[in-house]
């Protein structure tokens, strides 16, 4: 149960977080300004629950190590499950994102004077289809390291959720660089660096160059920190490429603190031994 505690816990935090900061942005905002106040309860609950996850996490991993090789390699069904999701939830907010974002230029396209000029939606186009590589290098990923595959093609699928994540964190600080109250935004930001982090580690593992406890730190602040920016009422296709990079990022963490803090059935042991029949003396 060891390698489920660091996922749990995350997820129990975020959950946590969110509660705290949809109180926050009820209770702590002034109602003639807007400003969420810095010394409401709310606000300082939130504060000090997101120190001491930090704290938590920095201590829980401390002394995380793992292989150079298979770091990854998890025949669960769970792990299966998670990294399905995420890749089709990312394949799903691809392809939303950019049938809306083309028709809306079109139809701003279609309404503007000739001579008017029409930006065109670089971030939301470029977030949209990194989307589909990233969600497609979920499910190779997903089922290599399921079935304990090392190949080129699971390599170069540990990459697209980064440059997808980069993206993502750039297209959310432009929106929100010109609100001077950094309490509106902050735990967003904060998530969207730290899956990007998180990404980083990942594939910096599956080149063999092992960094077991930032992926498991990052991860771990990237899923509390992204549940708890959902009481933000993010937009339809943020929140989707979030809680798809959560998934995955759950599934990573739990088949890593496999490999980190406990023996582990290599690859297909598991079938193996159900299947090969028991002596009995």
């Amino acid at each position: 149960m060891k390698k489920y505690f660091l996922p749990g816990l995350a997820a129990a935090g975020g959950l946590a977080g969110f509660a705290l900061r949809a109180w926050q942005l009820s209770a702590a905002a002034d109602p003639a300004s807007g400003i969420l106040r810095s010394d409401h309860p709310a606000t300082l609950a939130l504060v000090l629950l997101s120190a001491a996850m930090a704290l938590l996490f920095l201590l829980l991993v401390w002394h995380a190590s793992c292989p150079e090789e298979g770091v990854f390699f998890c025949p669960s069904s769970f792990y299966m499950a998670l990294m399905a999701a995420g890749g089709l939830l990312l394949l799903a907010a691809g392809g939303l994102e950019l049938t809306q974002t083309l028709a809306a230029y079109q139809d701003l396209r279609a309404a503007a004077l000739p001579e008017e000029p029409v930006p065109f939606p670089v971030l939301e186009v470029l977030c949209g289809v990194l989307c589909l590589p990233a969600g497609a290098g979920l499910l190779v990923f997903g089922r290599a390291s399921y079935r304990g595959q090392d190949s080129t093609g699971r390599l170069l699928s540990s990459l697209a959720p980064g440059y997808l994540a980069l993206a993502l964190l750039i297209r959310y600080y432009v929106a929100h660089s010109s609100d001077p109250l950094l309490l509106r935004y902050s735990w967003s930001l904060l998530g969207w660096v730290s899956t990007l982090a998180a990404l980083y580690a990942v594939a910096s593992c599956c080149y063999r160059k092992p960094a077991p406890r930032a992926v498991l730190f990052f991860g771990g602040m990237a899923v509390f920190l992204q549940l708890t920016a959902l009481a933000d009422r993010p937009d339809r296709f943020q929140a989707l490429c979030g809680m798809a990079l959560i998934l995955s990022l759950l599934a990573q963490s739990t088949a890593l603190a496999q490999a980190c803090f406990g023996p582990r059935m290599p690859s297909g042991a598991q079938e193996k031994e159900h299947l090969e029949p028991k002596n009995e003396e």
